[in-house]
């Protein structure tokens, strides 16, 4: 099958799982608005959950945009900017972990991008935290060409094959995980002439990304 075919069908597959995911999701939100003695509250108790998975599929199709969708366009902005907006992103996706962020102050008009380092703070920390669900620290070292994010958590690590497999598409470990995050981030970082890592330090395991700036 060409390229062309791929994609295709990858479109396609993504507006019938949205419109599937909007469609339940609008007839849950009916019927639990509607005044039916029928219904016991057990039975409404359902309704969020059948919401929540639909925004957990959602959420897959956008992993599966990031992956296998076309190239991302740079939307540059300054590197405060760029590392507040990934922290409120943190913060917004994982409501309950304790996350310490640990970034160099003074000056920081270099431009990254954005979407590129949004989304390698949200996936790495995510991941960190199903690893251990204890803190996880986030430092971010300025350099003179680029910027190197650290995640580190506090979980067992990468086995061997871990290790060679964890940027590989649908690898994971984990139950109900995608195993799509830090193979989303490599491929972006990768298409920005970054790179990606993993090893240890003394508080625990990290992933780290070699973010350059750009003009």
């Amino acid at each position: 099958m060409d390229s062309d075919s791929t994609e295709r069908m990858r479109r396609i597959l993504r507006h019938r799982l949205l419109n599937i995911a909007a469609g339940i999701k609008a007839a849950a939100t009916f019927l639990e608005s509607q005044d039916d003695d029928g219904l016991s509250r057990r039975d409404r108790e359902y309704f969020p959950l059948i919401r929540n998975e639909c925004d957990g599929i959602c959420a897959i199709v956008e992993q599966m945009d990031q992956m296998f969708g076309p190239v991302l366009d740079h939307d540059t902005v300054p590197l405060q900017d760029a590392l507040l907006a990934g922290m409120s992103a943190v913060r917004e996706a994982l409501p309950m972990a304790e996350v310490v962020f640990e970034t160099e102050s003074g000056a920081r008009t270099q431009r990254v991008c954005l979407t590129v380092a949004v989304t390698a703070l949200r996936e790495a920390v995510k991941n960190g935290w199903q690893a251990s669900s204890k803190t996880v620290f986030v430092t971010a070292c300025v350099q003179r060409k680029n910027i190197l994010l650290r995640i580190i958590d506090q979980g067992p690590g990468f086995s061997d094959e871990g290790k060679k497999l964890a940027f590989e598409p649908f690898y994971t470990t984990k139950p109900r995980s995608l195993g799509l995050g830090l193979s989303i981030v490599r491929k972006q970082v990768v298409e920005l002439g970054g790179s990606v890592s993993l090893g240890r330090e003394t508080r625990g395991n990290y992933v780290q990304f070699n973010l350059p700036y750009l003009a």
